[in-house]
């Protein structure tokens, strides 16, 4: 890395491979969505014209899910030694990339970084080593989130599988067992028509607490089957609750389960992930 200016950063690498190539890598979108930006980032290329006057629209996705949005112009474009181009989405500067023909079929990869007069200090602080330590602490905490998001997502799934497999149970049992059983034990006389939708409710909710997930299809509806049997437990721990206290644990203890995918396929860690 290199000093040019006070606002100006210059660095030099070689590549082992012909320039042609490192201008195809550089300039084509298949190539640039995969090495662009910094480790763990992916990318979406939505436009990209590799001529002076040229847009590159493109959106960063970080390791934590953040979009960053990018817009650039090409200022100039001389296949396959020069590209001049312009970032226009904060912060703003100017790139110049240089192709030059090394030993033996290789590129030397010449790179000049210009900040604009308001970021100067940005450019200060990547030279003393202040910005690329805050970048990879930054970074470093995205993959402490990355890793903390992904031990919930397997926590989620195993509840949601045993719930599943719970309310399934439940649910069948209400077609197998006769009605006469099912109601001799509780403190209020139930319907079995009742009950029989109940266990049509518990089939369905336990469905869709797996399902839209596991097949990627309106995956939306797993938290939302999640609320609903929520509410049916909500009415299974005040019916229990007329039984005695410990015969409603069981039922407090499935609801709140569910509460926590609900909630946990809202917002910790949403059904799109």
């Amino acid at each position: 890395m290199t000093e040019t200016t006070d606002r100006e950063i210059g660095a030099t690498r070689l590549f082992d491979a012909p320039r042609e190539l490192v201008w195809e890598v550089w300039t084509d979108p298949k190539h640039l969505a995969q090495w662009w930006g910094p480790n763990g980032f992916k990318n979406t290329i939505h436009e990209i014209q590799v001529k002076p006057g040229g847009v590159w629209r493109f959106i960063m996705h970080g390791p934590d899910g953040t979009n960053y949005k990018n817009e650039i112009v090409f200022v100039e474009v001389v296949k396959p030694q020069r590209l001049v181009y312009d970032h226009l989405s904060g912060p703003k500067f100017r790139d110049r990339d240089l192709h030059r023909r090394g030993r033996q079929d290789s590129t030397q990869y010449a790179d000049a970084f210009r900040v604009g007069s308001r970021t100067r200090q940005y450019c200060r602080e990547i030279r003393r080593g202040r910005r690329i330590e805050s970048n990879a602490g930054t970074a470093s905490g995205a993959s402490r989130k990355n890793r903390r998001r992904q031990i919930m997502n397997i926590a989620l799934w195993i509840i949601q599988v045993l719930l599943a497999l719970l309310f399934l149970f439940a649910g069948a049992m209400k077609f197998i067992m006769p009605v006469e059983e099912m109601t001799k034990q509780m403190p209020v006389a139930i319907p079995g028509l009742f009950l029989h939708f109940v266990g049509v409710v518990e089939v369905l909710g336990g469905l869709g607490l797996i399902l839209p997930m596991l097949l990627r299809i309106k995956p939306w509806l797993t938290p939302v089957a999640a609320a609903g049997l929520v509410i049916l437990m909500i009415g299974a721990v005040a019916i229990s609750l007329m039984i005695g206290v410990s015969a409603a644990i069981p039922a407090l203890v499935t609801g709140l389960l569910t509460a926590f995918v609900a909630y946990g396929r809202w917002r910790l860690v949403p059904t799109a992930h």
